[in-house]
């Protein structure tokens, strides 16, 4: 049978398994994604980090080659001679030699006084000696320097770079002695970096990184290339360049000529510790975002299958689970059907075949139980029919013995009337006060007989209700007048506030039912006391009457019992024999009959209220 508008279970159980799964897998895809990227992204500055290491030793191994060269060269007797006697072809032959052993651009001998001798270029002397003076004043045997763009380009026509007017280069300066250790000069040489690709593309074997070395914030020799070139000249980020001029290394991500790079920018000073440039090491963010990406393809299919799998195995989980349930299902079906014989015979091993053992355990028990039900149902009904037949007897016995008494009893009660009247002679007092209390008791008989009736015929829905409109007002108003003498002998006053309301009922049994409340209020209340009648239609079309006296009232617990047949709530001794027990009955059959209701609330001392609510038209 279809489970109209609900989630199935093992939709369910499918859809929770997932969550199960998907949630793990999402938490682990994303550490995972994260963590690898951290440790992509921290590879990469460990590289390039690694990469400026690397070229920075590349310069400073090109500083040691230089100065090694260089220390040999000062010892050697032909330089020192060469520099005392000025012989300049012997030292032009030394230092070309030495040139060409070192790869450096520039090697020249300076004297004592800083003025130059020889050079392996011409016209350079007045830069190259001021350059030299500065380094043999603090001492400094090797660093990076500016020179003009003219100059370099003397020392090696390689080195111009449009939109560059200087260049920077590596400087060596070593002092010359003579056999008595006496200072006689220096041998400088120079290896200019502009345009000198070697160091830079050796760094990029090595590391596989990007290198760049910078002259202020232009590139003056890079291994990145665009459409085949060299990208030098170009500008590095103000950003970058800004940062640079703190101090401090620039470490991160940045553009590098539109191209999104991994880097380390590092400061280069000249000898007066003044920021000249910076070298540069990056790695290209694209490489790490293939990495990236792959093992983002790597963890997708990973998930993939384990949602496969768990679909899988939580299909084959609720088929499992599932199957003992649908059999407990169609146990409460044949179970629904009166099929009490029907056995799940569930063997899941677990807390579901406990469970299908008590339902068959169960359905045996309610099999027995229903059959004893059955049987005792049999036996009531059988009984009912019996008690049927003897209500039917009883009401019809009653009838018949009312209707039989009915008729002596208004034959003596006008006998009585004719004696009272003194239509058959003259009565004394003591005969006219018992032939009242006669005529009373008759009234009292009568009336016993006519609530008898009226419950017998209510009771086999004979009584006949003449219903039409009448005014509820009217109806209540003429039952105080009529109660007007027994009210007026305990000078009590009843009060009424209704409005003119029209409800269609029967206007003779309105009248015995308020004729019955208002005489009980009287009859129980004090002398001198009021009795309150209100009523008003509801919002909801219904009308509420409330008649309320101030009497003995009734106790809590005989509140239910006071519309029984044949009960009253005796309080005191005042009150025996002053009722039949069946008027409230009476006017609670009457008021159902409207479709009405009744009910009554009551404290000891404090008098009785009772309630009514009856529908204004027939229809409701």
């Amino acid at each position: 049978m279809a489970i109209p508008n609900k989630k199935k279970l093992g939709t369910k159980l499918l859809f929770y398994s997932l969550i199960n799964v998907l949630i793990p897998i999402m938490l682990f895809g994303f550490v995972v994604t994260d963590t690898l990227n951290n440790i992509l992204d921290d590879k990469a500055q460990s590289e390039v980090t690694t990469g400026i290491s690397s070229l920075e030793q590349a310069i400073n191994l090109k500083i040691t080659e230089i100065s090694i060269t260089s220390n040999y060269i000062t010892t050697t007797p032909g330089i020192i001679k060469g520099i005392n006697e000025r012989d300049k072809e012997e030292l032009l032959l030394r230092i070309n030699h030495f040139k060409s052993v070192s790869d450096a651009d520039f090697v020249g001998i300076i004297d004592k006084d800083g003025k130059l001798i020889t050079s392996t270029a011409n016209d350079v002397n007045f830069e190259i000696e001021e350059i030299s003076k500065e380094l043999f004043k603090n001492n400094i045997e090797s660093s990076f320097e500016v020179i003009s763009s003219d100059t370099a380009y003397l020392i090696d026509n390689t080195s111009k770079i449009e939109g560059v007017d200087k260049a920077l280069s590596i400087v060596v300066l070593k002092p010359i002695f003579d056999d008595n250790n006496q200072y006689i000069g220096s041998i400088i040489a120079i290896d200019i970096l502009n345009n000198n690709f070697h160091m830079i593309n050796d760094v990029k074997k090595i590391t596989g990184s990007d290198a760049t070395l910078f002259l202020g914030n232009k590139r003056i020799t890079t291994s990145i290339t665009h459409d085949g070139k060299k990208q030098v000249g170009t500008e590095v980020s103000s950003l970058v360049w800004d940062y640079i001029q703190t101090g401090n290394d620039y470490k991160g991500t940045t553009e590098v000529l539109g191209v999104s790079y991994i880097t380390i920018y590092r400061p280069i000073y000249n000898s007066k510790n003044e920021l000249i440039g910076m070298m540069f090491v990056g790695s290209p963010q694209t490489y790490a975002a293939v990495a990236k990406n792959e093992i983002k393809e790597k963890i997708i299919i990973i998930a993939i299958l384990c949602i496969l799998l768990s679909v899988i195995t939580s299909t084959y989980s609720n088929y499992r689970i599932k199957k003992p349930i649908m059999d407990l299902k169609r146990g409460t079906e044949e179970f629904g059907k009166g099929n009490y014989e029907y056995k799940t015979n569930i063997k899941s091993g677990d807390e579901l075949e406990l469970l299908s053992n008590s339902f068959d355990k169960m359905a045996e028990k309610i099999a027995i139980s229903n059959k004893e039900l059955e049987k005792r149902a049999l036996e009531l009904e059988e009984k009912n029919t019996e008690l049927k037949k003897l209500d039917d007897l009883k009401s019809d016995l009653i009838a018949i013995v009312s209707h039989e008494i009915r008729t002596p009893l208004t034959s003596i009660k006008g006998y009585v009337e004719l004696v009272l009247d003194e239509a058959v002679g003259k009565i004394n007092n003591s005969q006219r006060k018992c032939l009242t209390t006669a005529r009373e008791n008759v009234v009292r008989l009568n009336r016993l007989i006519s609530s008898m009736l009226d419950l017998s015929k209510l009771a086999k829905g004979e009584l006949e209700m003449h219903r039409e409109e009448i005014n509820i007002k009217k109806t209540i108003d003429e039952v105080i007048d009529d109660l007007k003498p027994i009210s007026a002998e305990k000078n009590i006053n009843i009060t009424l506030e209704i409005d003119d309301i029209i409800i269609n009922a029967d206007k003779d049994r309105m009248k015995q039912v308020f004729i019955n409340l208002i005489e009980n209020a009287i009859k129980f209340s004090p002398e001198n006391e009021i009795i309150e009648i209100k009523g008003k239609e509801e919002y909801h079309g219904d009308v509420s009457i409330t008649v309320k006296d101030n009497g003995e009232g009734i106790p809590k617990d005989k509140l239910e019992k006071v519309f029984d047949r044949f009960y009253q709530a005796d309080l005191s001794p005042k009150r025996k024999g002053k009722g039949t027990g069946l008027g409230l009955a009476v006017c609670k059959s009457i008021i159902q009959a409207h479709g009405g209701s009744i009910w009554v609330k009551s404290e000891i001392g404090k008098g009785c209220t009772f309630y009514i609510v009856l529908p204004k038209n027939i229809d409701n």
